[in-house]
Parts: C-alpha cells; structure tokens; sequence
C-alpha cells in the first residue's frame, strides 16, 4: 500500500533542542546505598613510615550544603571568579542528582580526604576533606572549552585528628586531565596556592581556578562522510596529588590518585562552523 506523507513546511522553524539537566550516573547519586564501593583510596610511605593517603568519594547534596554553609560564614572572602554555570549548584543540592549535565554544561561535584596516618593505618595524625566543584562550558559554535573548579574545605568529621597549624600542612595541585585532542595540556589558574595552614578550623579559606582548553581539530577522518568520522570523542579526569611538610612531624612526600571519572565531551566538523558539545556518553557512564 502506498502511503502519501504530507508536504514539508519549508518555513517551520527548527525545532529546539533539550537543554533540561540530566544526571551523571558515574559521579553517582545522593542514595548512600549506591555510593557503596565508589570511593577510591591511594596512600604511599613516607620516610618516617607514616602514611599519606589520599581519597575521593561522590558528593552527597548534604556535602554541597555544608560547603554553602562554610562559603556563607567566612568573613573577608577573596574575589574570585565566578562559577560558568550559575544555577546548577542550587539545583544540585535540591535534586536527586548533585552531578549534572546539558547540551553545552556540566556540573561535577567530588568529596577529596587528605589524610596522614600511622604505618599500619589505624592511627590519624592530620585530616581534612574538601568538596570539589568541576563546572565545564562547551562552544557550540566553536573550538574552545571552559573549566571552572573550586576547593572547599569541610567541617571536621568526629574521631578525626585535624592537622597542625603549619605552613605547608596541607598541599594540593589539582589538574584536569584531557584524554587525547587538546592543543596543550590543560592546566588550573588558581586565585592563590594550593596550600592549607592547617584544617579547616585553622584555614578555611577556599580556591578557585579557571582555565580554556582548545582543541586540536582532529578527527578520524577529515573527508569521511559519517558521523563518526567526522566528530571526535574526548575525556577530562580530575587528578590530583597531596603532599604535607610540617618540621618535625611530617615529612614532604606525595600521595596522588584520580578523582570520580571521566566527564566525556564530543567535538566535531560535520557542520560549519566547528563545534564542542558535551556527550550523551555522560548519562551512561560508571
């Protein structure tokens, strides 16, 4: 039988696409239960047999509003630059999910421990957790793409011993990693240094870096006609290390490890101009 499809309305308008915030399961949601066996833990030896470890864990919406909390009590805050996506850490802490993303933006939120140990690990000699912030902002009409990040520190957690008020207790360098396709390797451009005179009690202050990535134009293939020649497919892992130097009671070593995973981003020529937009590989990573 034949069918008869009606004539094309040349004058329509295109249609809008979805910009609504969805989940991104592989920085996991607010229910302690699938939080289970997400957390990851790197320590190392240090020359006096103690232990520096470092530790990440999803964000919770009870961490973004105690990080809230924490911004909204600290007196003399620095200026610093302002978050890409203004509505989605509101939005983070009174949905289901607290990481999220859209067509063009992104929101990540990380739990970072830092914490100086005995040798056999039953023992803390300094603590502080921080929440991460990650905001991402593609181009859709171009090449560049736009991080954002900010370190809080959190209240102390009970049973936790917080680390002296030295300079130098607490280092952090926090980089973004890109998979493959930048022109550079990224790096943060930080409000200040990444250090701590000791926990929060003693520094609460927080930092925030911003940086722009630009991608190289690569893709499989310049002259193919598919889609997947002509889009390329990059990753962005937060990475980070600590190191602690206080005189006498700790010496200066590193402890490093990834935090949560991938936030993955696509890039391609099929269109003129070029584009960035983040991946739909997002919703279904773990």
């Amino acid at each position: 039988m034949d069918i008869t499809l009606p004539a094309p309305n040349e004058i329509a308008e295109n249609p809008d696409f979805d910009n609504a915030w969805q989940p991104v399961p592989g920085w996991r949601n607010v229910d302690t239960k699938a939080l289970a066996g997400t957390n990851t833990r790197h320590c190392e030896a240090a020359k006096n047999g103690d232990r520096l470890c470092i530790s990440s864990a999803p964000a919770t919406k009870a961490d973004i509003k105690h990080a809230q909390q924490a911004r909204a009590r600290r007196k003399g805050v620095e200026a610093a630059a302002p978050p890409l996506n203004g509505n989605c850490e509101a939005g983070a802490a009174q949905g289901k999910y607290p990481s999220i993303f859209t067509r063009d933006a992104a929101c990540m939120y990380n739990m970072l421990a830092v914490e100086v140990t005995n040798r056999q690990q039953t023992e803390s000699k300094g603590f502080q957790n921080f929440l991460m912030s990650y905001h991402m902002k593609t181009d859709l009409r171009g090449t560049q793409l736009r991080l954002w990040a900010r370190i809080t520190p959190l209240p102390m957690p009970a049973g936790k011993l917080p680390f002296p008020a030295q300079r130098g207790a607490i280092k952090l360098t926090i980089t973004p990693l890109c998979s493959t396709g930048c022109v550079d390797k990224p790096s943060y451009s930080w409000d200040g240094n990444l250090m701590w005179g000791g926990s929060v009690d003693i520094d609460p202050h927080e930092e925030t870096g911003t940086t722009t990535v630009q991608w190289d134009g690569s893709v499989p293939n310049q002259v193919g006609v598919k889609g997947t020649d002509l889009s390329k497919d990059m990753a962005f892992a937060p990475f980070a290390t600590f190191s602690s130097s206080v005189p006498e009671t700790f010496p200066t070593d590193n402890s490093h490890g990834l935090i949560g995973g991938p936030v993955y981003t696509r890039c391609d020529v099929a269109y003129s101009p070029s584009g960035w937009v983040t991946s739909s590989a997002n919703a279904g990573s773990s």
